[in-house]
């Protein structure tokens, strides 16, 4: 009796090429996926801080995570009364504070609110409560779409004048501020020489970001004359839109 030869065909093999074309095809859309996700920075931290006390790796003096941050600018907004004027969210890029323009600026002028100076003389002792947290801190001037006029106009010819110019008056009052309190010895004494200056940004976006347009929306540049107009149908919604927003960074 004959044994059959069984021959492998290579051919066979061939289920392998369709194989590895379907796995490069879901590779492809799960980074698409993630290409247009947003991740919420607090809880990226919350997760980070878990981690490390797990490995038992928590600093003496440990910065203060993003969490944490955020609770303490919501203390901040109570205890200064300003629940109604003051919105605290995530950010792509870390935790924001947004004051609506009656509490961050005198009327007509870039000279600083009283109430916005009392609010940055109780968050920074509290921010930067370890010189080695190196995170950056960026302020934003944001208004309405209305025409500026008068005598602001002569020194401010737009809204985008007028925003970037908040946004610099902010950052000088924070430099400013630093270094008194490290004088002081409220803070570490190596911010005396402003350290911080190097961390901190100032940005004027006039009418091209309202309050209500989400950053997805303003990284995508879903943003045009028609859909500032809707942002600033009413007065309430202008009021919205003349703020300051302050971000203290992710690590």
């Amino acid at each position: 009796m004959k044994k059959k030869n069984t021959e492998i065909n290579e051919n066979d093999s061939g289920w392998l090429m369709t194989y590895g074309d379907m796995m490069t095809l879901i590779l492809t859309f799960f980074v698409l996926l993630f290409s247009m996700s947003t991740l919420d920075p607090v809880k990226m931290a919350e997760m980070g801080d878990a981690m490390n006390e797990a490995r038992g790796t928590v600093n003496e003096k440990p910065i203060a995570s993003l969490a944490e941050i955020k609770t303490m600018l919501y203390e901040i907004i109570e205890e200064e009364d300003m629940k109604k004027e003051a919105t605290i969210t995530w950010d792509p890029r870390g935790v924001a504070i947004e004051l609506k323009g009656n509490v961050s600026f005198k009327p007509g002028s870039v000279d600083l609110h009283p109430r916005m100076e009392t609010l940055l003389d109780n968050m920074l002792p509290k921010l930067l409560n370890n010189v080695d947290d190196l995170r950056n801190i960026i302020v934003e001037g944001h208004s309405d779409n209305q025409i500026i006029t008068g005598e602001l106009a002569k020194k401010y010819p737009s809204n985008w004048e007028l925003s970037s110019a908040r946004a610099s008056k902010v950052v000088n009052r924070i430099i400013d501020k630093i270094k008194n309190l490290a004088k002081k010895g409220t803070i570490d004494n190596r911010y005396k020489d402003g350290r911080i200056s190097g961390r901190l940004f100032a940005a004027g976006y006039a009418d091209q970001w309202p309050a209500d347009l989400s950053y997805d929306d303003r990284r995508m540049g879903n943003i045009s004359e028609k859909i500032i107009e809707k942002y600033n149908d009413s007065e309430d919604l202008k009021s919205k839109n003349r703020r300051i927003k302050i971000i203290y960074g992710k690590q």
